[in-house]
């Protein structure tokens, strides 16, 4: 089992690198299944250049990217063993784990699966509920759910996404759909 150190250090390394070509990091994981090893590199625009805004990730990003920390890792060699290395933007469908993740997907349709259940108004309870991002807050997410305003805490949050939905446009900052 890798360190936690470890894995800060890779963080570290890669933003290092992602940030010299102009793009940030959004994620990274070390998948460790029984077959082959794989670090994945996952990339965003710079800050306030979203996906919805028009400026996405494009091959030649990643390309790049791949390039450069393919150097650094080989010529540091910080993991034990041998890996591939994959580099993608965070897809469509995107995981988010960090503040800024939540803060950049306001207005869109997200999936959550809870740690335990959320109680509503209504009696109603949930541990997986899709609803629209309203708001990021200091204690958790306000969304949008059953037309209902729900404030759901970061500590009952177990897994959170993007659910992409063609045709669906995103909510404004104001809670207004665009277009």
């Amino acid at each position: 089992m890798l360190s936690v150190e470890l894995l800060e250090h890779l963080r570290k390394l890669a933003s290092k690198i992602v940030e010299r070509e102009g793009l940030r990091l959004y994620d990274l994981e070390l998948a460790l299944g029984s077959g082959r090893k794989t670090l994945r590199v996952f990339i965003a625009p710079p800050s306030g250049k979203s996906s919805v805004s028009g400026q996405g990730i494009s091959l030649d990003d990643c390309s790049r990217v791949s390039q450069a920390l393919s150097l650094e890792l080989d010529m540091e060699d910080p993991l034990p063993f041998s890996y591939d290395l994959e580099v993608s933007s965070p897809g469509l469908e995107r995981k988010l784990v960090q503040t800024w993740h939540f803060q950049e997907a306001i207005g869109e349709l997200l999936h959550l699966n809870l740690k335990d259940f959320l109680f509503l108004p209504s009696g109603k309870k949930f541990k997986t509920l899709e609803g629209t991002l309203k708001q990021v807050l200091d204690e958790g997410i306000l969304i949008e759910f059953s037309d209902e305003d729900v404030t759901i805490p970061w500590h009952l949050i177990e897994k959170a996404r993007v659910k992409f939905l063609f045709g669906r446009k995103p909510l404004s900052k104001k809670g207004k759909r665009h277009g």
